[in-house]
Formats: C-alpha cells, sequence, structure tokens
C-alpha cells in the first residue's frame, strides 16, 4: 500500500527494514544524523524523499552526545534551516543514548521508547552492539530479528527500521592506494 511508504521508490516502508553496511569510520553516524534531520522536516535526502515530516527515533550506543550535537550543528548550518525547521526537527528527531544492555533487555527498551515516541522510523547505531552474541552468526542474530519483528507486530503505528551495521576498518591498500 503506497500509503505505508515512508520513503520513495518503495525504499521503506511501514513494516520493513534497511541495513546501511560500512566499515568503521566510513561516516555513518553522519549520514544518518543528516538522512534523520532531512526526513524529520520533509526534505529529500541524497534522492529519497520522505513521506512528509517524519518521526525519527535514533536509539544510539556508540557517538558520545557531544559528537552527535557537533554532527546535527554542522548540518543544520550548512543546510540552512529556517527557524521552523529547526523547531520541526528538534520535535521529530529524537535520539536515545541507550548503552549496557543487549538482547531481551535491549528489546524491552526499544518497545518502551516505540511506545513513548510512536515514531516513523527507528534507526539502530550500530546492531552489533545490542545483539546477544556474534552478529556474524545467524543463530546469534535471529532471536534478535524476530525481537524486532514482535515490536512492530505489537506497536500501535507501524513504522520501519533501520539498522547500522560496521565492519572493521579495511587492511591495507591495493597498488592504487585504493581500500579494499
Amino acid at each position: 500500500d503506497e500509503g505505508d511508504l515512508l520513503l520513495d521508490f518503495f525504499v521503506l516502508g511501514r513494516g520493513g527494514g534497511m541495513v546501511l553496511i560500512s566499515y568503521a569510520g566510513a561516516g555513518k553516524s553522519s549520514l544518518i544524523m543528516q538522512m534523520g534531520l532531512n526526513w524529520g522536516i520533509g526534505r529529500p535526502s541524497f534522492g529519497l524523499r520522505s513521506n512528509g515530516p517524519l518521526k525519527i527515533l535514533m536509539i544510539q550506543g556508540e557517538d558520545s552526545p557531544r559528537y552527535l550535537g557537533k554532527v546535527a550543528a554542522s548540518y543544520v548550518a550548512s543546510a540552512k534551516l529556517s527557524k521552523e525547521e529547526r523547531k520541526l526537527a528538534e520535535k521529530n528527531v529524537l535520539i536515545q543514548e541507550v548503552k549496557g544492555v543487549a538482547g531481551p533487555a535491549f528489546l524491552s527498551r526499544v518497545e518502551r521508547l516505540v511506545d513513548q515516541h510512536e515514531p516513523d522510523i527507528v534507526v539502530i547505531n550500530p546492531v552489533y552492539l545490542y545483539v546477544q552474541g556474534d552478529i556474524s552468526n545467524s543463530a546469534d542474530v535471529k532471536p534478535f530479528l524476530l525481537g524486532l519483528d514482535q515490536i512492530q507486530i505489537g506497536a500501535k503505528k507501524k513504522f520501519g527500521w533501520l539498522l547500522v551495521h560496521h565492519t572493521g576498518k579495511p587492511t591495507g591498500k591495493d597498488a592504487k592506494g585504493q581500500r579494499a
């Protein structure tokens, strides 16, 4: 149903999810901050239009509030957001720092946050912190993903997931100086 679309080109809809994967230090946190701020005020981001201003819940476990604040402030200034857009972004883009929990305890916390804020998109960054066990082992990841499905099923308002994962930094460069 096109009414359930959050982003155009059928990239993300309510009840669905997407994963952003790259190596550590590539700029994923900055990227999702920019996307979140844009979609939070109804602006397109990297060619993807949102279905109006969206409420974005970013669950963060790696980047400090100071760093995220600097990234957000830098983007707000460079994008020349109006006073009204800044207010809308402050209302629609919610960042929750969640540390020290994984597995069922994390899922329980996310469920409470979803019930409290009724977001359109939930970003989890980085997802590997919250999976109990080895993220490269499907037997360890499966309960986590099923838990995310249960949160979606029980939510008052359906939303989309954006899971952010990073791999290790590439080890070396080839003869042209390019990373693998």
